[in-house]
């Protein structure tokens, strides 16, 4: 079974972000679950579309962080 997985820089521009800012979500732990094969980082796009769905919030409701 082959899995759809892409590179940071594609997830970056999906999530709307910038690559870094995707590292710094991979170093603290607050991104999507990545690979890590040596140096390289891939992503899963299932793992994509369930750390959005896990982020979505509902019309007046607050996660932690928001001002």
């Amino acid at each position: 079974m082959k899995e759809s997985l892409a590179q940071p820089a594609e997830v970056a521009c999906y999530l709307r972000t910038t690559a870094a800012a995707l590292a710094q979500m991979r170093w603290r732990g607050t991104g999507p679950a990545f690979i890590r094969i040596g140096r390289r980082v891939l992503y899963r796009w299932d793992d994509v579309e369930s750390f959005l769905v896990e982020h979505r919030c509902k019309e007046g409701e607050r996660r932690e962080g928001n001002r």
